[in-house]
């Protein structure tokens, strides 16, 4: 359990933001109405967005307003 914790709390996570279409896309994935190819298609065509989550103070501690 220690070891999954340990993995679970990073300080920063980055990744690309999942809309509605994304998961309607792997939802018709899934149900096998779309094949592979066509579910890596359309996933192609749309623009992804990164997000930055601070999970931990550590993190938050690190912040700086420059404005």
């Amino acid at each position: 359990m220690i070891a999954i914790l340990k993995y679970m709390l990073k300080d920063i996570v980055i990744g690309a933001v999942a809309d509605d279409t994304i998961y309607r896309v792997f939802s018709l994935y899934e149900a096998g109405i779309l094949t592979r190819e066509e579910t890596l298609k359309r996933l192609k065509i749309r623009k992804l967005y990164d997000q930055v989550t601070l999970c931990t103070e550590r993190a938050l501690d690190q912040l700086t307003y420059i404005g």
